[in-house]
């Protein structure tokens, strides 16, 4: 969450789904590598090669990673390279 917005897998809006966010996500390894993958992601997803799971999945799933350890500190990486980089679909 990032200033008060719930972001599906640090990325897409819920209840804005023509609406992402690339490079806010922290993470424990390098961030340009992460970022370039959300930014494929973003873009097949908005080329429609891909499709984002419907709202209550994704608010299930946010809800779920708000719960996670890593979330409850501000000054531990919300997740590391590898988790970031496994939950995106492949093409």
């Amino acid at each position: 969450m990032y200033g008060g917005i719930a972001l599906h897998k640090e990325v897409f809006h819920s209840d804005l789904p023509n609406l992402a966010f690339v490079g806010l996500g922290v993470t424990s390894g390098a961030h340009p590598p992460v970022a370039e993958i959300q930014s494929h992601w973003v873009a097949r997803v908005f080329a429609g090669h891909l499709h984002l799971p419907s709202n209550a999945e994704m608010v299930r799933v946010i809800e779920k990673d708000r719960l996670h350890l890593a979330h409850q500190s501000p000054l531990k990486p919300r997740s590391d390279a590898r988790e970031a980089l496994s939950s995106i679909p492949d093409r």
